[in-house]
C-alpha cells in the first residue's frame, strides 16, 4: 500500500493480491475510469487503516479507478523489436509514463538515429523476453499477476518467480529433476541452479498465491487451490536473503567436486 499527499487531501492506493484482469480491451477506450470494486480494494484499505487508524473515521471523499498497463516484470517495453526490423517499442509504462517519458523518449531517439541508447537500457529493453514467452497468453497473465502482487515485496538477489515456469526446457530437464535439481529461469529457460538430493524440486502450477475464489477475475479461468506443500518454493525461501542462502553448503560441495574432479555443465540456455 502507499500514502501520498494530494492537495489538501491524502491519496491512498496499493497493489492487492487479487487484481482484476481486463482481457478484451476496447480498442476505442481512452482516458476512462471504472467504478471502484470495493471487494477488491478492501484488502488495501485494511492495511491503510492498520497503519493510519484515523482513516477509518474520516472516510473516503472520492475514488479514482482506471486500468493500467502492467507487463510481465512490471517494467516498460522499449527498444527495437527482436523480429521486425525497424519497428521500435515504447510502451507498457504503467502509471510512470509522465515521469519516464522525457528520458526514455530521448534514448529511443538515440536508438533510432545512432543504433544504440546513450545509457544502459537493458531493464526496459524488450529483448529481455525470449520471443516465445510473450506469445503465450498464459505465461503473460501468470507472470504479470505475480509481478503486480509482489510490487512492494523486498527484491532479493536470488529470488525466482513461481509463475510462467517451464516455458523452455533442456532435453536433460527431467533427468536433472530426478537428481534433485533446483531450476532457475533465465530468458524463459529452465537452467540448473543447484541440487538437493532426494528432494521433489518440481515446480507446481502457479496458484496465484491463493488470492482468488471461484474464477480469476477477468480471465474466466478456474482457480487453482493454494498449494499446501511446495518444496521448490520452500527451498527458494532459504535464498531470500542478501547474504549466503541456506543452500550454500550444497553449492560449496558442488564447487569442490568440480574443482577436484570433473563436471558437466548444461548451458543450453546461452
Amino acid at each position: 500500500i502507499y500514502f501520498k499527499t494530494q492537495g489538501d487531501s491524502l491519496a491512498l492506493g496499493g497493489y492487492e493480491q487479487n487484481p482484476e484482469f481486463w482481457k478484451n480491451v476496447d480498442p476505442h477506450f481512452h482516458f476512462g475510469l471504472f467504478d471502484l470494486d470495493w471487494d477488491t480494494f478492501n484488502q488495501n484499505l485494511e492495511g491503510h487503516i492498520q497503519r493510519c487508524p484515523l482513516i477509518e473515521t474520516l472516510g473516503i471523499k472520492s475514488t479514482v479507478c482506471g486500468p493500467e498497463s502492467f507487463t510481465p516484470d512490471h517494467k516498460a517495453l522499449v527498444g527495437p523489436d527482436v523480429e521486425l526490423n525497424g519497428f521500435f517499442h515504447c510502451c507498457g509504462f504503467n502509471s510512470m509514463g509522465m515521469m519516464l517519458g522525457g528520458g526514455v523518449g530521448r534514448e529511443v531517439a538515440n536508438w533510432v538515429v545512432d543504433g544504440s541508447p546513450s545509457v544502459d537500457m537493458f531493464s526496459m529493453d524488450i529483448a529481455r523476453f525470449h520471443p516465445d514467452t510473450p506469445r503465450d497468453n498464459r505465461w503473460v497473465e501468470d507472470r504479470t499477476h505475480e509481478s503486480y502482487a509482489k510490487t512492494y515485496s523486498i527484491v532479493f538477489p536470488h529470488d525466482e518467480p513461481l509463475s510462467g515456469r517451464g516455458a523452455r526446457k533442456s532435453s536433460l530437464h527431467e533427468l536433472l529433476l530426478e537428481q534433485g535439481c533446483v531450476h532457475q529461469t533465465r530468458h524463459g529457460f529452465e537452467r540448473p541452479g543447484w541440487f538437493v538430493p532426494g528432494a521433489d524440486t518440481r515446480i507446481k502450477e502457479y496458484d496465484f498465491f491463493g488470492a482468488y475464489e471461484g474464477t480469476i477475475s477477468g480471465l474466466d479461468r478456474e482457480v487453482i487451490p493454494k498449494h499446501e506443500e511446495h518444496q521448490y518454493n520452500d527451498l527458494l525461501e532459504g535464498e531470500l536473503t542478501f547474504g549466503w542462502g541456506k543452500n550454500v553448503d550444497l553449492v560449496r560441495k558442488e564447487v569442490e567436486a568440480v574443482r577436484n574432479g570433473a563436471g558437466v555443465f548444461d548451458q543450453s540456455y546461452l
